[in-house]
C-alpha cells in the first residue's frame, strides 16, 4: 500500500509540474531591447529629426559591412547634439554603440494556452530619461512596461506604458502586484520589447516570469488524486484503530 501511495503521489506531482511548465525568464535591457513600435525592430537604428525643417538630418541602420555610425560613444553624440542650432529629436532602437548587431527584441516559443506574466523576483526597472532628461517628459521616467506580440498575429502587453515613476523603488512596488495575461490561440514565437522612441538614453532593465496557467483537467486530476490519498489514509487509520481494540 505504501508503494502504491508513493507512485500515485509521483504521478500527481508530474501532472502538476507539467501543467505549470513555463518559459525561462525574459530579461530585457533598457537600451538594447527598446525601440519605437512603428520601426522594424530586428535592426539597431539611430536617427536625428530636425523639428524646424520637418526632415531627418541623419539616418542610420545597422548593416553588416555597411555605413559606420558617425559617433563612437553616446557622450560624443551628446556633445555634438548640444552644439546643434536647430531643434532636434533623437530616435533610436537597440544599442548602436555597444551591441549594434543584436536584435532589439527578445523572443521565446510557446505552445497554445494561457500564461501569466509577472515581475520576476529580484527584477530591476528601467528609466527612459537617464541621459538628456528632457527628451520626452522632462523628468525621470521609471517603469517596467513591456510590449509583446506573437508571430501568429496576436499582441499583448505587461503593465502600463503611460505610467512614469520618480524612482525605481516606486516602480517596482507598483509592478510587484501586477499580473499580465497571455492567451495564445496557437503555438507561436512570442516577442518582447520596451516601447520607446529613443533607446540610448535608457538605463536599467526588467525581468519577467512567464508561467503556464494549469488547465481545468489538470486541476481536476490533482484534486481527485489528493482526495483519493486522503480517503486511503483515513481508511488505513481507521483499520489501525479497529485492530488496536
Amino acid at each position: 500500500m505504501k508503494n502504491n501511495l508513493i507512485v500515485l503521489a509521483a504521478v500527481l506531482l508530474a501532472a502538476l509540474i507539467g501543467s505549470n511548465a513555463g518559459a525561462a525568464p525574459i530579461c530585457l535591457d533598457g537600451m538594447a531591447n527598446a525601440g519605437w513600435y512603428s520601426n522594424a525592430l530586428n535592426k539597431t537604428y539611430l536617427n536625428i529629426f530636425d523639428k524646424d525643417s520637418g526632415t531627418y538630418s541623419y539616418r542610420w541602420i545597422y548593416k553588416d559591412g555597411g555605413t559606420k555610425l558617425s559617433w563612437n560613444s553616446i557622450s560624443e553624440l551628446k556633445n555634438d547634439l548640444d552644439g546643434y542650432t536647430y531643434s532636434w529629436r533623437l530616435e533610436s532602437g537597440g544599442d548602436p554603440f555597444g551591441h549594434p548587431a543584436d536584435r532589439i527584441w527578445e523572443s521565446i516559443y510557446l505552445d497554445a494556452g494561457s500564461y501569466e506574466i509577472r515581475l520576476a523576483e529580484g527584477s530591476a526597472a528601467y528609466n527612459l530619461e537617464s541621459i538628456w532628461g528632457n527628451d520626452e517628459w522632462g523628468t525621470n521616467r521609471w517603469n517596467a512596461y513591456v510590449q509583446i506580440w506573437a508571430d501568429s498575429g496576436q499582441s499583448f502587453y505587461f503593465g502600463d506604458g503611460n505610467l512614469g515613476f520618480a524612482d525605481e523603488d516606486a516602480a517596482l512596488a507598483y509592478y510587484q502586484d501586477i499580473t499580465g495575461t497571455l492567451d495564445l490561440a496557437q503555438a507561436a514565437n512570442v516577442y518582447f520589447y520596451i516601447n520607446d522612441y529613443n533607446s540610448i538614453d535608457n538605463t536599467g532593465g526588467v525581468t519577467l516570469d512567464i508561467r503556464a496557467v494549469p488547465e481545468p483537467a489538470s486541476l481536476w486530476l490533482l484534486g481527485s488524486g489528493m482526495l483519493l490519498l486522503l480517503a486511503i489514509g483515513s481508511q488505513r487509520n481507521s483499520k489501525r484503530g479497529t485492530a488496536r481494540r
